[in-house]
This record gives C-alpha cells, sequence and structure tokens, in this order.
C-alpha cells in the first residue's frame, strides 16, 4: 500500500486537490476554488491484513 497520494484535476470551475496520506487512518485534505475540507477514515484491522488475500 502507498505512503501518500496526490490528485489534481484542472476544470472550468477551478482546480481540485486531493492529498492522502495512508497509516491506521486515512487522513484526506481536499482543496477546490470555494474552500478546504479535512476528512479522516479509519479502516478496520482486517482491511490490512494480506492473509486474507493468501
Amino acid at each position: 500500500m502507498p505512503v501518500s497520494s496526490y490528485y489534481n484535476v484542472m476544470s472550468p470551475q477551478g482546480d481540485i486537490k486531493i492529498e492522502t496520506t495512508y497509516k491506521d487512518k486515512w487522513n484526506i485534505k481536499a482543496k477546490t476554488p470555494k474552500g478546504e475540507q479535512n476528512l479522516t477514515v479509519k479502516l478496520p484491522k482486517y482491511y490490512y491484513d494480506m492473509t486474507l488475500f493468501l
């Protein structure tokens, strides 16, 4: 799993930027011309258990 990701898209309404860091919680920051929003997502431990896929 990556440590972080960055997404940037240009649109007629303005640029949209999304930055995410991945740890035990995903911290997501979204920026648009109208403002900024932060979101934290906590996933269950089994989501990270790679033995389920073996």
